[in-house]
């Protein structure tokens, strides 16, 4: 697994961006994350893939006002989520 604390991005995917992939993301941390569009913790998008994210935990991530996915974003696929 993977602990990211305190990452940021003004645009996407504060502490994890997964563009035109499929990963499998297991027992991770995501704590206090920002991101200025979508997904504070981890932002999954493009091309209609679908990632899996099983076993972790988000806490404190977040997005700028009027914004979507504090802890998580995806769009454009789908995906699997497990013991979240």
């Amino acid at each position: 697994g993977i602990t990211v604390t305190n990452a940021w991005d003004l645009w996407a995917g504060g502490g994890i961006t997964c563009y035109d992939s499929e990963p499998a993301i297991e027992n991770c941390v995501l704590l206090n994350n920002y991101s200025g569009n979508a997904g504070g913790g981890i932002l999954c998008s493009g091309g209609g893939y679908s990632p899996a994210i099983y076993q972790c935990f988000f806490a404190g991530n977040e997005v700028a006002p009027g914004q979507r996915g504090g802890g998580m974003a995806a769009t454009d696929g789908s995906g699997a989520l497990e013991g979240l």
